[in-house]
């Protein structure tokens, strides 16, 4: 699945999930979503056609997310600050709907994959996700493991 040109989301989703990433990994001590391109990463994969259901599910999460944070902060989720969107975040983990939680991990799954998947695929900017973990890209391809981990 390369990056591809069309968006899978409105501009609305869009910023929303680049601050769910964001807070899901805030690269504190590491790189984070917002500077290995996590976002474009969980979008391309969510324009995979297996996936449309899936989307279907994400894109009402982020809807209900916006909606929550504008009765509650009075502003959308991208505008609140790191602490109320933690709060946000944290009520969908522990939603009663079992829908949403599963909704809610498998964002954390595709920010994860965003994160630490092979870069082809538009996240892991410059590897720095491997970097993090000590792989080195000369060595990892298309997730297979090619020789050592060591340095």
């Amino acid at each position: 699945m390369s990056t591809a040109s069309a968006s899978a989301f409105t501009p609305e989703r869009r910023r929303t999930l680049k601050a769910v990433v964001a807070r899901i990994l805030p690269g504190t001590h590491g790189p984070g979503a917002a500077n290995t391109s996590v976002a474009i990463a969980f979008e391309s994969a969510m324009q995979h056609r297996s996936l449309r259901g899936l989307r279907r599910g994400i894109e009402f999460l982020l809807d209900r997310l916006d909606a929550q944070a504008n009765e509650l902060q009075g502003t959308e989720f991208a505008s609140c600050a790191p602490d109320r969107q933690d709060d946000l975040l944290r009520a969908f983990e522990q939603d009663p709907n079992p829908g949403m939680r599963f909704l809610f991990r498998a964002v954390i799954g595709y920010s994860l994959e965003g994160l630490f998947g092979d870069p082809v695929h538009g996240g892991n900017r410059d590897f720095r996700g491997w970097d993090a973990m000590g792989l080195r890209a000369d060595v990892v391809r298309s997730g297979m493991c090619r020789g050592s981990l060591e340095a």
